[in-house]
Order: structure tokens, then sequence, then C-alpha cells
């Protein structure tokens, strides 16, 4: 939490994100996630690694699934919270599937 505040001193268009609900109770990742909506909001793009779908999806104009050696294509997120036309691809395969 302290870094993610040091981060915002700057003021960056930009904010990179890995895991901020990791080791977070539930409720607290919940406000956590609160407060990055309202930045967002405000104009901060955030790139936002997570494994808590139900906290980052909503937040998201922009998804990607990476799943073991499986790579998601970028997609656009529907009003669902689900990814729209997310396939997972193996690297340098051609057989696709569905993202689960």
């Amino acid at each position: 939490m302290l870094a993610l505040a040091r981060g915002l001193l700057a003021r960056p268009a930009l904010l990179p994100l890995n895991e901020p609900s990791l080791g977070l109770a539930p409720a607290v990742a919940q406000e956590l996630f609160e407060a990055l909506s309202r930045l967002h909001g405000e104009g901060l793009t955030l790139l936002l690694v997570e494994q808590m779908t139900n906290l980052a999806l909503p937040l998201a104009d922009r998804c990607a699934v990476l799943a073991g050696r499986w790579i998601g294509r970028v997609g656009l997120v529907a009003g669902d919270g689900w990814g729209v036309g997310l396939w997972l691809i193996a690297a340098g395969a051609t057989e696709r599937r569905p993202c689960p």
C-alpha cells in the first residue's frame, strides 16, 4: 500500500500494478479496487496484473488472459465483466480454444 501511495505522488499518466490484492483481506481488497476505480474515472491509466478477476475486470477496458503456456489475445471487456472474443492461443501454434 505504501508503494502505491508513493507511485501516486508523482501523478503518473500510467500506473502499473502487479497483484495489488495479494495478501489483503477481502474487504480491504474491495476498498482498494474502489479507490482504483475512482482514479481510473479521473483519467489515470492502469496496467493491472491481477488474479482476482471479480475485482479487476469491472475496471478493465481491455483484458488478456494468461494461463501456463497459453496466452490470450487482448480483447474488449463486455458489460458482464468477461472478455469478448478472447481465445487461448498456444504460442506459435494454430490450435485455438475458448477461454475458460
